[in-house]
């Protein structure tokens, strides 16, 4: 079922609230509430998701890999404000996290297992390229990995390959030089740094 009340702007009136929610035929469900004052040209967003399912992401992601089943929840809670002039410059706060996260390849072999995952996020504003996350906790994650003669069962997920000395496999030489970015870990912790390498860090 899908909802929303926009209210028509009244003369005077300065403020205007928006609702809309969102329930899944599997359960779950998507509050957003947006309250705009016109005359400041600010907004004030709140968004919560309560079990929703992501197993719906699961046409898009066989484009990319070769896997037989994917699912989880995902649940948010979610506040942010800014101005209606720079749509771009955003601060928000609040916990986005999933439950119950599983991978399975085309093998039927369960390749990444999460029980749940939790960001709290203290405060985010990207127009000073700040952040300040309070918790980012993990539960019993499981991640299976295989290394072959030639190559490893991550590398084979993936649906599409390649090609040596193609642009690609030349920018992610350069990117790990002297490195094999087959490597998941190693290729996850250099994405890591790179994106966040222009935010001021203050804690962890």
């Amino acid at each position: 079922t899908f909802n929303i009340d926009i209210p028509a702007v009244q003369k005077g009136v300065d403020t205007v609230s928006i609702h809309s929610d969102l329930g899944f035929i599997k359960g779950g469900s998507i509050d957003l509430n947006i309250l705009s004052n016109l005359r400041t040209e600010t907004y004030f967003l709140d968004l919560l998701m309560d079990r929703v399912p992501i197993d719906y992401m699961y046409l898009y992601l066989r484009d990319y890999l070769k896997v037989s089943d994917f699912g989880g929840f995902l649940n948010t809670n979610i506040h942010a404000s800014g101005s209606l002039r720079h749509l771009s410059e955003v601060t928000v706060s609040g916990t986005v996290g999933a439950k119950r996260i599983r991978l399975v390849d085309n093998d039927l072999d369960t390749v990444f297992a999460l029980k749940e995952v939790a960001v709290e996020i203290d405060h985010y504003d990207n127009s000073l390229d700040s952040f300040d996350f309070g918790n980012i906790l993990a539960f019993e994650p499981y991640l299976r990995f295989e290394l072959y003669p030639e190559g490893d069962n991550l590398t084979d997920l993936l649906a599409f390959e390649i090609p040596e000395n193609s642009e690609t496999d030349t920018l992610l030489r350069s990117a790990l030089p002297g490195r094999e970015y087959f490597n998941v870990f190693v290729y996850i912790a250099d994405y890591v740094s790179m994106a966040v390498e222009k935010y001021h860090n203050s804690s962890y």
